[in-house]
């Protein structure tokens, strides 16, 4: 999904298409579903399109995943959507260009 100006900008849409509606699910069943099957949904569904073929991609288009990634962990965590996100840094989940460079 690279087009003819070698933008990462398709691919991105394409990566925040598909994470959005897990996203979606994440939330509504947060109140119901354990922390661990959370981030057990997280790993499965949202952490491969938040790493393929990443490693190139600018980090114009990568702040547009951190934020989706950082409303699912406030999901999967249970707190409000304006919790700062600072305060979630102990929670031994990579960032997400630490996340492409491992893989």
């Amino acid at each position: 999904l690279i087009d003819h100006k070698l933008s990462w900008k398709q691919h991105i849409q394409h990566a925040k298409k598909r994470i959005k509606p897990m996203i979606y699910a994440i939330g509504k069943a947060r109140m119901f579903i354990s922390e661990n099957i959370g981030w057990k949904l997280y790993y499965a569904h949202i952490y491969p399109h938040l790493t393929y073929m990443m490693g190139a991609a600018a980090d114009v288009y990568v702040k547009s995943l951190y934020v989706l990634r950082k409303r699912v962990i406030k999901f999967i965590k249970k707190l409000p959507p304006l919790h700062p996100f600072e305060d979630l840094f102990n929670i031994n989940v990579l960032p997400i260009k630490n996340c492409i460079y491992i893989n």
